[in-house]
């Protein structure tokens, strides 16, 4: 992608991204238990150099808050959610989490005189987390 130059008041400039493999996951249903890990498995891809993983668990926490925890990894096929981290957004049991999404993520920045401009490409999928 490309932008600025004549008339729009920003030197020319241009970011790239690389697409990333469509991300897939084993059809296991994850289950998050109180005080424990979380682990997050997908299936292993040929991505390109610094493709990372984005695990996002959302949860309204009252009428004006949101609780979110977000986490990022290397595209190694797992992360661990720790248990502290998971906790801040626990839902009641046979509950599931809110807005649980992963996705496969590479990103393209650029600095210019009004401030950075970002390209993502990604893959997602919405997670089914089930809480015990």
């Amino acid at each position: 992608m490309s932008g600025g130059g004549p008339g729009t008041g920003v030197e020319p400039f241009a970011i790239s991204a690389r697409g990333v493999p469509a991300l897939t996951r084993p059809a296991t249903p994850l289950t998050a238990r109180w005080e424990e890990d979380l682990v997050v498995s997908w299936d292993a891809a040929d991505s390109s150099p610094g493709t990372r993983l984005h695990l996002s668990l959302h949860l309204s926490c009252g009428a004006w808050d949101d609780c979110e925890v977000d986490c990022w990894s290397d595209d190694s096929g797992q992360l661990t959610v720790p248990a502290e981290d998971l906790a801040t957004v626990f839902p009641p049991s046979g509950a599931s989490f809110e807005g649980a999404s992963l996705s496969r993520v590479h990103i393209g920045t650029a600095e210019t005189e009004l401030g950075c401009g970002v390209l993502e490409t990604r893959s997602s999928l919405v997670l089914d987390i089930v809480a015990e």
